[in-house]
């Protein structure tokens, strides 16, 4: 890339007749863009040297200033051509030349800045994108976990779930948690290495799921009201819905839609919910309230989820009985709020708790892996591509 418009800018400043000539911009019309080619020339080679000779740390802030310089050439070239300085013909060769050079400079910038974007949970890059991408899930989702039904039946004790958030199984039961308008105490169990399952590492609560259970399957859900323990999907939620749902018919609520997968395409960062980054145990837990088809709610529940914080979740679905309760704390306009007993904290707006979130808890760096690495590696019949739920 670099090559290209380091060539071009010198082939421009040694011969800028030829040059124009073979943009199809005549000279005799335009006697003084030469002079201006040449102008052109020597900034491109400088600016060519710059981002060949740059430091990691600085090349994006170059390829950035690059891009911004060919797209004011691409608007000058309309411009002009608007003001009959060229005709259609000059104005297009002369706009396919900047765009020729936008385009390199544009795919280095992206390839540079995945690893950046998607390794900075608290940056404002990661955080629209990684709201957008949750609006869109929900939205695709027909907004499941939005709403409470009204057949449900309150629990007396908060149910206990160990879960992660970027599991679609995981997810489906979090919808109708929401549903039933259920309180739940929940225990992070995001993965520990994307390269295999059923991997217990240094993870914080996935140890005690494989004691109370014996094995890794995500979701596990205990009912301190009946006693009841599970570790199945599609159980538990028969079970949520004969118990909370007054026997309510279970919705079809598909993890591997079509839309689920086009969505989840766009989450592929591991910060979405799925790895685990080291963390301080808070003395006591979080509370948190929000709802499974908030694109808010699910960029906290995300970031709970990788710093493995437990958490008290406070369902408060529209025609939740809590909704009040939301109001009184963090205002009437608030969809959402955290609330920290260990420092007193507390806020309504998503980025400002993510960002307090790991700025407080986060004591190590994610492991260095990306959604490359997924494999199926250490599977068992309990942990197929197509009914795992780890």
């Amino acid at each position: 890339m670099c090559a290209v418009r380091g060539g071009l800018a010198a082939y421009g400043y040694l011969y800028p007749d030829q040059l124009m000539d073979s943009l199809g911009a005549s000279i005799a019309s335009n006697p003084q863009m030469p002079y201006i080619v040449r102008v052109w020339a020597i900034r491109d080679v400088v600016l060519a040297l710059l981002v060949v000779l740059a430091r990691p740390q600085t090349i994006r802030g170059l390829l950035i200033a690059c891009i911004a310089i060919d797209a004011t050439d691409i608007v000058s070239a309309h411009l002009a051509g608007a003001a009959g300085l060229f005709d259609a013909g000059d104005t297009w060769h002369l706009k396919l030349t900047a765009i020729a050079a936008l385009v390199p400079e544009s795919i280095a910038l992206a390839i540079l800045s995945w690893r950046y974007v998607f390794h900075r949970p608290s940056g404002a890059i990661y955080f629209v994108w990684h709201w957008l991408s949750s609006y869109l899930l929900t939205y695709w989702t027909r907004q499941r976990g939005a709403w409470v039904q009204p057949t449900a039946i309150p629990a007396a004790q908060p149910l206990v779930l160990y879960e992660y958030n970027g599991c679609p199984f995981c997810q489906r039961v979090r919808a109708v948690i929401t549903d039933l308008d259920l309180d739940v105490q929940i225990y992070p169990t995001p993965r520990v290495t994307i390269r295999a399952y059923a991997q217990l590492g240094d993870s914080r609560y996935r140890p005690v799921v494989k004691e109370k259970s014996g094995q890794l399957m995500f979701p596990y859900i205990e009912d301190p009201n009946t006693g009841v323990s599970l570790s199945d999907s599609s159980a538990i939620i028969a079970y949520l819905m004969q118990t909370y749902g007054g026997g309510a018919r279970v919705r079809r609520l598909s993890s591997l839609s079509i839309s689920t997968l086009m969505l989840r395409s766009l989450r592929l960062s591991l910060y979405f919910g799925v790895l685990r980054v080291p963390s301080r145990l808070p003395p006591k837990p979080l509370t948190f309230y929000g709802t499974q088809g908030s694109a808010g709610a699910i960029v906290v529940f995300d970031a709970l989820t990788c710093l493995e914080l437990p958490y008290q979740w406070r369902s408060c679905a529209r025609g939740s009985r809590k909704r009040a309760e939301l109001a009184e704390r963090f205002g009437a306009a608030a969809v959402l709020g955290l609330i920290d007993p260990n420092t007193g904290f507390v806020s309504a707006s998503p980025f400002a708790i993510v960002r307090y979130l790991y700025a407080t808890y986060q004591c190590g760096r994610m492991a260095d892996e990306t959604i490359l690495g997924y494999s199926t590696d250490g599977a068992t019949a309990q942990h197929g591509t197509s009914s795992s739920q780890v």
